[in-house]
């Protein structure tokens, strides 16, 4: 049996050097080996989001013909830092996008989303999408903030 070496993220470093490179879309590294993934690579999957969409709160299953966006939000690593610019750039972006049509906006913090990202975001959105509810304590899935 022969050792594969596979690397997720972009290695910034030949890709003849691996087996396999699997890297977000917008990451530079291309190839025949190269798979590129269309979003940061999750663990959420249809099933489970249908089976913890029964655990929320009556008042965020709403039925209507709204189309509902979720916006998975990460942080900071050891080469990036969501800055104060970023972070209002973002919110600019956001409000352009919920102002284009009807929607609802769900933004979903991940473990490493900095301090007070999610509350500028919210700020941004007050006027185009529902306001955003306070973090629950308890939540089916870690970081939910629905607008």
């Amino acid at each position: 049996m022969q050792t594969q070496h596979v690397h997720l993220q972009d290695p910034r470093l030949s890709p003849s050097l691996f087996d396999a490179l699997v890297v977000p879309q917008h990451d530079p590294a291309r190839g025949p080996n190269v798979i590129t993934s269309t979003g940061a690579l999750n663990r959420l999957t249809p099933d489970m989001l249908r089976r913890k969409m029964m655990d929320l709160p009556s008042r965020w299953l709403v039925r209507d013909t709204t189309p509902t966006v979720v916006v998975m939000l990460g942080g900071d690593n050891r080469r990036h830092k969501i800055s104060a610019a970023m972070r209002d750039r973002l919110a600019q972006q956001l409000q352009t996008f919920a102002a284009s049509e009807p929607m609802r906006i769900v933004l979903l913090a991940s473990r490493r989303s900095p301090d007070g990202l999610v509350e500028r975001l919210s700020t941004a959105l007050v006027d185009s999408c529902q306001r955003l509810s306070r973090r629950m304590s308890q939540t089916p899935i870690r970081g939910f903030w629905p607008c």
